[in-house]
Parts: structure tokens; sequence; C-alpha cells
């Protein structure tokens, strides 16, 4: 693969839904107040250890499956 790039863009969405999130300005709330449930951080607890650990492996042998999920 060449690169990885956005495939969706909250304001090329043409549903009311995410217009009225842009409009005022949620999308840029909920980031900022859900920064710790969105990413894993190392160390942070045992699920965020176990998914960091063994989430390379998992998408190094059924890769297929993983971006199925995805």
């Amino acid at each position: 693969m060449v690169a990885f790039a956005p495939v969706m863009y909250v304001g090329n969405q043409n549903s009311l839904f995410a217009t009225l999130f842009m409009k005022y300005g949620i999308d840029t709330i909920l980031e900022n107040e859900l920064w710790h449930v969105i990413f894993f951080k190392k160390g942070e607890n045992l699920f965020d250890d176990l998914i960091n650990k063994y989430s390379p492996v998992i998408v190094e042998h059924i890769p297929r499956t993983t971006w199925a999920f995805v």
C-alpha cells in the first residue's frame, strides 16, 4: 500500500445530523471529551494493554477478518 488517508470527512456528508454536528461544533466537543475512549493508551488499564499487545499480531495473521470489522 502506498498510503492511508481519511475515507470520510464530516464536511462532505449530506445528512442533517452531520450538518448540525458541524454547525454547533459538537464534533470537536466530542473529540475533546471522549479522547480517552477513542484511543487505547499503553498502561491505562489491562484491556488497553491487551489490545496494544495483541492487535498487531492479529492484524498480521488474519488481515481480511480484521478489515471486515473495520
